[in-house]
């Protein structure tokens, strides 16, 4: 069943708030974006583990689907006790609570959430404050979470680095992440970096625009960027937009050495622009988080960020609605 549908189910759906925490049901197919090599994430499973506390029962007076989950999501950690002593000793399922407030809430807007997001830190102290630093990463900062989402987690992060209450370590922490993440956001345009072409031409970023760029950072010898690179070959969708001269594509090495970016070269497809990034900036300043193998974008005609830590699935739905 399509995620989306089910979650609009269970919205409208005249039932218990118990029947809101099977909620996980929808993220089954989310991407989950990673070479298995650089980060692994475990999950809660919410069809095994009962959440901490009771999720919020919407009043059957709110019949909208939007609002029934705006009021899920506002109301959530009402019957969360912050002071119980016993709430850590449960912590499958305090991860299974997060769960299911983090499958509603990151299907509205940031804006529309941050409050909620942010309430739970606001009310714990000590190894709980800690805990639920420590989850939202897992979940929101992690590529291999089904709930990968930097725009969520920004806000998160933002209030972590100005609370007297976050230890110098977890500031320090959340600083350097707000500078990495503020970097290449939806909406803004993508850093500028040079690559060295085979031909030994030097190329640049801004030599893409005119035209949307896939912009496709890789690990040579990457198993997931092998599989990758090859539904991207096999896709007639992106094969039509390639063929046409409707896209460009551009390939680029920012982690190995230049060697091994030649002796590796015909990994790639025939078709896109292939680079490597000499000079080192991208991972060094670092100017991009590659945090998984393949890293992939989505740039408008501009050189302005569409997509971030993107998977096919998604840039092709993106381009498929422009056309």
């Amino acid at each position: 069943m399509n995620k989306h549908y089910f979650c609009r189910l269970v919205l409208l759906g005249a039932f218990s708030s118990a029947v809101l925490t099977s909620f996980a049901g929808c993220q089954s197919s989310q991407k989950q974006k990673t070479s298995g090599e650089k980060t692994t994430t475990s999950v809660v499973d919410s069809m095994e583990i009962a959440p901490a506390f009771p999720s919020p029962k919407i009043p059957m007076t709110i019949q909208n689907v939007d609002d029934r989950a705006i009021y899920f999501v506002d109301h959530f950690w009402d019957e969360c006790n912050f002071d119980d002593p016993n709430l850590l000793k449960r912590t499958a399922s305090l991860e299974q609570s997060v769960a299911n407030f983090l499958g509603i809430a990151c299907r509205l807007p940031v804006d529309q959430v941050k409050a909620a997001f942010i309430r739970p830190l606001e009310a714990s102290q000590g190894e709980l404050f800690a805990f639920f630093i420590d989850t939202y990463e897992k979940y929101l900062f992690e590529p291999n979470s089904p709930f990968f989402n930097e725009e969520y987690y920004f806000p998160i992060v933002e209030w972590i680095a100005h609370s007297p209450k976050a230890s110098l370590a977890q500031m320090e922490r959340a600083k350097y992440r707000l500078q990495i993440m503020g970097r290449n956001r939806v909406g803004h345009p993508a850093e500028q970096f040079t690559f060295t072409q085979p031909s030994g031409e030097v190329g640049r970023l801004s030599d893409m625009r005119g035209k949307k760029t896939m912009l496709f950072f890789y690990t040579p010898g990457c198993h997931n960027c092998a599989q990758v690179l090859a539904e991207l070959q096999e896709d007639s969708f992106f094969q039509s937009l390639i063929e046409a001269k409707q896209i460009n594509v551009l390939f680029v090495d920012a982690e190995t050495d230049v060697d091994e970016w030649m002796r590796t070269i015909e990994e790639l497809p025939p078709f896109g622009v292939k680079g490597f990034n000499s000079d080192g900036r991208v991972v060094n300043v670092p100017l991009y988080d590659l945090k998984a193998s393949p890293t992939i974008y989505l740039l408008d005609a501009k050189g302005v960020v569409l997509l971030k830590d993107a998977n096919l699935d998604q840039i092709r739905k993106s381009l498929a609605l422009s056309e």
